[in-house]
């Protein structure tokens, strides 16, 4: 077995067998690929490979071949139609069994990601690249995992910052139709990249346009799923945007009926008693609906307290198979019962079940000593803002956003739950309730709460949340105690903790959510333009 190494190493033929019979030979054509510097190309590989098919022992045949291959590596490109025989003649050379063919095959990996990353770089180039490293891995058995996850990376961010304005929108939606014939993205992606563009079509002020776009996107087969889901919520916002008024009341429910009927297993969660409204959720199965059902039952003796329940099972209703981070919702009902003398009111919600929130899932994490990886934060947190930017394109302020209030699946799909206390508003900064859970809720939140909970305040456009968001994903990521973070007093201490952050990305966003100047803090739709810029879990610039 012989090692590719230098010219002068090559040359080096004492240790060939049958070095002598060959030695002028191979040592012309040897000579002649190194007189050529940088011209040599995959035709002239080809010619020198059948000249020599006669006279040549494999052995010297092999040392030319490697050797005309490292020169074509030295060329400032490869032409992608010289992928192909490229690969053709590194498999020959692992055929022969004389040549260890690795190091040519990294330094053919080295060549396509420099291709790749280059400023000027085609969007067709990086997918020829993808398929290289694809067929690598398919049919080399050499892992190249890793540039596959970087170039999908590329493709991703490229796509990205493409929608930002009508020209490149149907650009951005050609690329991605590639993209996904390569099975490049996931989910996850994909429904980042459709709230995207519905939050360009609700800033878009050309009717028409949109309507272009969206037959563009059905013409492009984006007529199933998420995508189609998304086309058809633009065209509802442009024809109309229904709101759920604040007096709607809960006459408007109709009784339940009887193939509504469910049956109940266990209690998940119960409301301390003494509320004015009791809560509870049971896991329970529902006949036509496979798996597992969470029945929410809400129940007080005044019917006009669950009136903001009322609104949660709307919103739910409204959210409902829009995009995979909101729960399938299967029904609403209220009915009148007697307990113990008293008429109480029950509102009950019937949802999809998901097992663990957030929370639970760190704590058993912590149980089993399995932190979160990069990776895994990453994806939850591209859902996480993914789906809050739909609720802000939607109008829609959850106003409580907690680990406890974030569901997650055995697949990693995050779920948002408990919309009893959400607002819808129409002008980029209006006065709200003071709402959320103590330590979770952004500085103006818990100023209000401190000084007098009954009075309103300034909350701009979805600040609040994003800060909300960003202490969730502090939650995720840090070991230390977060309460009282967002007191002004402990300001300092909330910086220090965002500063042990182990990942960079996460590091510089998270001090751009958690900003106590609401004038200063990002908002979800600069967020979304940061997110192009990670690539590998490490901030660039642009």
């Amino acid at each position: 077995m012989t090692e590719i190494c230098s010219l002068e190493d090559l040359l080096n033929i004492k240790l060939i067998p049958d070095a002598k019979k060959h030695r002028n030979s191979l040592s012309s054509e040897l000579r002649k690929i190194y007189d050529k510097g940088f011209s040599a190309d995959i035709s002239e590989l080809a010619d020198c490979y059948n000249s020599l098919t006669d006279f040549v022992s494999p052995e010297f045949k092999a040392l030319i071949i490697s050797f005309y291959l490292l020169k074509i590596f030295e060329l400032p490109k490869l032409p992608e139609d010289w992928h192909n025989p490229i690969l053709f003649f590194i498999k020959t050379l692992g055929e022969g069994e004389f040549i260890k063919t690795d190091h040519i095959l990294n330094r053919l990996i080295t060549k396509s990601i420099y291709t790749a990353t280059e400023k000027a770089v085609e969007f067709n180039q990086i997918m020829s690249e993808y398929m290289l490293m694809a067929t690598i891995l398919k049919d080399f058995d050499y892992d190249t995992t890793a540039e596959i996850g970087y170039l999908t990376t590329l493709v991703k961010g490229r796509i990205l910052r493409l929608v930002k304005n009508y020209d490149d929108i149907l650009t951005c939606l050609n690329y991605l139709k590639q993209a996904l014939d390569y099975g490049m993205l996931f989910d996850t992606t994909k429904t980042l990249i459709a709230s995207m563009i519905l939050e360009w079509a609700k800033d878009n002020k050309n009717t028409e346009k949109c309507r272009n776009v969206f037959k563009e996107m059905r013409n492009l087969g984006f007529d199933k799923g998420i995508m189609k889901e998304i086309r058809e919520q633009c065209l509802i916002e442009l024809d109309e945007n229904p709101k759920l008024q604040d007096n709607q009341v809960i006459q408007q429910v109709k009784p339940a009926k009887k193939s509504d009927k469910h049956t109940v297993k266990n209690p998940i969660y119960m409301s301390p008693p003494g509320q004015p409204v009791n809560v509870f959720v049971y896991e329970c199965s529902k006949q036509g609906i496979n798996g597992k059902i969470a029945v929410k039952e809400c129940k007080s003796l005044d019917k006009n307290l669950l009136n903001s329940y009322y609104k949660e099972a709307e919103y739910l209703e409204k959210l409902s198979g829009r995009t995979e981070n909101f729960l399938k919702f299967y029904g609403k009902s209220i009915n009148e019962i007697i307990e113990n003398g008293s008429k109480y009111y029950v509102l009950k919600m019937k949802m999809e079940y998901v097992e663990d929130s957030l929370f639970t899932d760190k704590q058993k994490r912590i149980s089993n000593k399995i932190p979160y990886s990069e990776t895994e934060v990453f994806n939850i947190f591209c859902q996480l803002i993914n789906s809050f930017t739909y609720l802000s394109a939607s109008n829609i302020n959850h106003r409580d956003i907690k680990p406890q209030n974030i569901l997650i699946t055995k697949d990693k799909i995050i779920k948002i739950i408990d919309f009893n206390v959400a607002c819808e508003y129409i002008d980029q900064t209006y006065l709200s309730n003071v709402a959320g859970t103590k330590d979770f809720m952004s500085p103006e939140m818990r100023k209000g709460l401190e000084k007098n909970p009954s009075q309103k305040v300034f909350v701009k456009q979805d600040k609040s949340d994003v800060f909300s968001l960003g202490m969730t994903l502090l939650y995720l990521l840090s070991t230390e105690n977060l309460c009282d973070l967002n007191l002004e007093s402990r300001k300092q201490s909330l910086i220090a903790i965002v500063n042990k952050v182990q990942f960079d990305w996460a590091r510089v966003i998270l001090n751009k959510m958690l900003e106590f100047d609401i004038n200063n803090r990002y908002s979800l739709k600069k967020i979304l333009a940061f997110i192009p810029n990670i690539k590998d879990g490490v901030t660039i610039s642009n």
